[in-house]
């Protein structure tokens, strides 16, 4: 057992959340540093047993709900939206940047007037499903 595992485990024993094993109960008796860590983190637990509590308003509440919720709407919006609208663009220049380069290295290309459009096609349906949007599979 090394002071990097007890140093984890630390406060739980101190909040009385946890139990150290064995062999941290022999480590922790035998090392000095994670005694003092022990010692520091059994204060802090006396400290705020011994403190008082403040009433949290139901106004501060609802403001945080509201908040988390949000901050999930905007989560999901750059799953659902940017993410999507970003791979096609990408997708888009890169099959332009080959049907460009191809055109410039002298292959003929007026019997595949439509590539373009059917990479820029291609990529946005790829972006739709990479996004994690089933709509298109589930039909």
């Amino acid at each position: 057992m090394t002071c990097d595992d007890i140093r984890d485990s630390i406060e739980l024993w101190a909040a009385g959340e946890a139990s150290p094993s064995v062999e941290a109960a022999a480590h922790l008796r035998a090392c000095a540093s994670c005694q003092a860590s022990f010692a520091i983190a059994m204060e802090i637990e006396q400290a705020l047993a011994g403190a008082d509590t403040v009433p949290i308003p139901p106004p501060f509440t609802d403001r945080v709900v509201r908040a988390a919720r949000r901050e999930q709407s905007i989560d999901r919006t750059f799953g659902d939206v940017i993410f999507p609208a970003a791979t096609s663009g990408a997708l888009v220049i890169a099959g332009v940047a080959v049907w460009v380069s191809l055109a410039g290295s002298g292959i003929d290309l007026s019997s595949l007037p439509l590539a373009a459009i059917s990479l820029a096609a291609a990529a946005a349906g790829l972006a739709w499903l990479w996004s994690g949007n089933e709509t298109l599979t589930q039909r």
